[in-house]
């Protein structure tokens, strides 16, 4: 069992999923390319990933997002 994620760090991992970089995630939700870059250390703290496609390919395993 993973930790959960916020709804906002869900946001950000499901942008990353679908290819958008940063920029683009940050655009979307409104909020700095800073704001996404903590969410996404967030994540990696939470389940112990190294990187943005590890964290990604977890919670594509996990059902959290698609693809």
């Amino acid at each position: 069992m993973i930790n959960p994620l916020t709804r906002r760090e869900a946001e950000v991992i499901e942008h990353a999923a679908r290819g958008m970089t940063r920029a683009e995630s940050a655009d979307r939700m409104g909020i700095s390319t800073e704001g996404v870059k903590q969410h996404l250390r967030h994540i990696s703290n939470k389940w112990g990933t190294y990187n943005i496609t590890h964290s990604v390919a977890i919670a594509v395993r996990e059902g959290i997002c698609t693809p």
